[in-house]
């Protein structure tokens, strides 16, 4: 697990919680040679990144890169949008919006 902070000073308790789940998530892979690199961006930043990354013009939530290594490791990028990940988290669940209708229902 990398994060990109001041030197000497100590993770957050963000950051460790994100650690952490990463680090649960790779053991259920048993993708024991990767390394992830976990980037927290805000909304502009994000969308920027979408648009390079796949042409969309839409703020999204997550966007992930796997890059697999000679040795059979892989090296992966994760960049996080905490605010469009919360607005997703507010307006739906499995699918479903909040006090509304559902994917295809009238």
């Amino acid at each position: 697990m990398a994060a990109s902070r001041q030197p000497g000073s100590l993770p957050s308790p963000r950051e460790r919680r994100l650690a952490g789940i990463a680090r649960r998530v790779l053991a259920w892979e048993r993708a024991a040679r990767t390394r992830v690199e976990i980037v927290l961006l805000d909304a502009p930043a994000m969308r920027r990144l979408n648009r390079r990354a796949t042409g969309r013009r839409a703020l999204t939530d997550v966007l992930s890169f796997a890059f697999p290594q000679p040795d059979a490791s892989v090296i992966a990028d994760v960049y996080i949008c905490p605010t469009a990940a919360a607005l997703w988290l507010n307006t739906t669940r499995n699918g479903q919006r909040f006090g509304g209708k559902g994917k295809g229902e009238r």
